[in-house]
């Protein structure tokens, strides 16, 4: 597990392995391919419930919802953060 911070302040704890993850693949594809529930699917691969939710909640715009465009940007930008995991 590591600690991963993106560049807003959002933290949370990321288990490495999810590049192993054949599921982790298809949400990227699903999500290149422009369809939204790749995203979905790729917050579900990274992230634990509870931290799913402080994420939603961290992107919570002044009228309520949650928006689709800053989770986006996070979640790539906690792919980008996270460490591979593996010695070089």
């Amino acid at each position: 597990m590591a600690t991963v911070k993106t560049a807003t302040g959002f933290e949370a704890e990321i288990d490495e392995s999810f590049r192993e993850d054949w599921e982790f693949f298809e949400a990227l594809e699903s999500t290149a391919s422009g369809r939204v529930t790749g995203q979905v699917k790729l917050a579900r691969c990274l992230l634990s419930d509870a931290d799913l939710k402080r994420l939603k909640d961290h992107c919570r715009e002044d009228n309520g919802r949650v928006s689709a465009e800053k989770m986006t940007e996070e979640l790539f930008d906690i792919i980008k953060n996270t460490p591979s995991g593996k010695n070089s």
